[in-house]
């Protein structure tokens, strides 16, 4: 059996876009009067909304695929997984009361159920969400391919 090797290209790629994402997404959140003068406000508030849903996509794509092999087939799966999860997250904010009848009916039991209950009710559904989660998986397929050992 071939010893499996983690592509660190991909991993640190990942990684450190996933934590400057995460570092935009808390900042985003916090109130605006701590932040006052550190940024250029209308730039960062359409930054700050839409960024996130880019780099979830992109940087779990890449993540994944480096501990997984490089045959193209599994880019593919990567990739496509991550954007239908994420798809599928965006969607449920939408459809939000659907969504979490579905949970408590068929999910009461995990322990996590508020933070998906509140995240489908509270989170707000945008189209535009839904273009940058596409645009993040097929950047996320394209530096996984092309960065693949």
């Amino acid at each position: 059996m071939k010893n499996a090797q983690i592509n660190i290209y991909q991993f640190i790629i990942g990684l450190l876009t996933f934590l400057f994402g995460l570092l935009i997404y808390i900042l985003h959140r916090v109130d605006k009067n701590i932040l006052h003068g550190l940024y250029y406000e209308k730039f960062y508030l359409q930054f700050g909304n839409y960024f996130p849903d880019f780099i979830h996509p992109f940087s779990f794509t890449l993540i994944t695929c480096s501990f997984l092999s490089s045959r193209l087939t599994n880019i593919i799966l990567v990739s496509a997984g991550w954007l239908i999860f994420d798809i599928l997250m965006e969607l449920g904010q939408k459809y939000s009361g659907k969504v979490i009848i579905f949970i408590y009916r068929y999910f009461e039991m995990i322990p996590f159920i508020d933070f998906l209950v509140n995240y489908f009710s509270i989170g707000i559904y945008d189209s535009l969400d839904l273009f940058f989660i596409i645009f993040g998986s097929l950047f996320g397929f394209l530096i996984a391919y092309l960065t693949k050992i």
